[in-house]
């Protein structure tokens, strides 16, 4: 167990050095994966249907702020729905617009969790972000994180709408409005997801601030099965049973990475609870304080050819000075 917390407090402090370059190459494999899956799945737009256009913009966004980054990913989506039509890009800007003002409103330090909910979503483990975001934060981040998911099933949906869609005739515009529409409105398995991530979020931050052993790890554990059961249970009442076996892997990664996380950001030794009293000029508190698990790094120790050879020659003299029955510093 040593050996995790020497790993652990090594990733830590190579990160607290270098953060001013661990934190644009976090955003930009972030961006770089958000930019993919755009150009991989909704490249409807010929004109920007070129890779380096979403490797420039990922490497330019790493080093803006996050909530700026993810307007400029925005825009690149909106321009790609444009080939679909002015209907559908049209909502999706609508979206975009809402998602922003949220943003400014609820959760402005959490910018990056609008771009990593629909990557999330995309690779198959969305279920770790409402666990994790009410390990850290309070329940309002999680709108980020439910303005992503909209934002990923509209998406979704346009996706396996696009043949509908991509019919030029003006007659099919009305039609392609009420199909953008409905991706929002008339998606239930998009509001069963939505409620089971700001359920999930509430329970597991309500959890975490008890004050109580192991309070983490019994939020992570609780927020973990409570997710799956209200989607597994919502899946079942809407007919749709399909992709069960993914829900629970899927669900099985995320509490995995969240205990990772856990462990990485949080770990408390109970074995050390130590309780302090003090008093200012209204109060007199009572403080219980849990100290965190922290184990220094071994240092290495270097041998040198020479040094070793000291030591050998210096080992010989005793023996021989044993054997002579003499002080060692007579030989010299």
């Amino acid at each position: 167990m040593d050996t995790l917390y020497e790993i652990k407090t090594r990733v830590i402090t190579f990160i607290e050095k270098n953060d001013m370059y661990v934190k644009p190459v976090a955003r930009f494999i972030l961006l770089l994966m958000a930019y993919l899956m755009v150009y991989m799945n909704l490249s409807y737009f010929p004109k920007l249907h070129n890779i380096f256009i979403p490797l420039i913009l990922a490497v330019a966004c790493a080093i803006l702020p996050m909530g700026l980054s993810a307007v400029i990913l925005g825009f690149y989506i909106a321009a790609n729905l444009y080939g679909l039509g002015l209907e559908v890009m049209g909502v999706f800007l609508i979206l975009m617009i809402l998602a922003y003002l949220l943003y400014f409103r609820f959760s402005r330090e959490n910018g990056s969790l609008v771009v990593l909910s629909p990557v999330l979503n995309f690779i198959g483990i969305p279920y770790t972000l409402p666990i994790a975001t009410g390990l850290t934060t309070t329940p309002g981040a999680s709108v980020s994180v439910l303005m992503g998911t909209i934002i990923f099933y509209f998406l979704k949906g346009i996706k396996a709408n696009e043949e509908a869609l991509l019919a030029s005739e003006d007659a099919l515009k009305t039609t392609k409005l009420h199909i953008a529409i409905e991706q929002v409105l008339v998606n239930k398995e998009m509001w069963l997801i939505i409620f089971a991530f700001f359920f999930t979020n509430v329970v597991v931050y309500v959890i975490r601030r008890l004050a109580i052993k192991e309070a983490w790890k019994i939020a992570i554990a609780a927020g973990g099965v409570i997710q799956l059961l209200i989607i597994l249970i919502g899946k079942l009442v809407l007919g749709n049973p399909y992709g069960i076996l993914a829900l629970i892997l899927g669900s099985i990664i995320s509490v995995g990475l969240c205990f990772v996380f856990q462990f990485m950001v949080f770990d408390l030794d109970y074995q050390r609870i130590e309780r302090v009293q003090f008093e200012d000029d209204n109060y007199y508190y009572y403080v219980r304080a849990v100290p965190k698990v922290l184990v220094a790094a071994k240092e290495k120790h270097v041998k040198t050819f020479n040094e070793t050879k000291a030591k050998r020659e210096e080992e010989v003299e005793r023996e021989i000075a044993r054997e002579l029955d003499i002080d060692p510093k007579n030989l010299k």
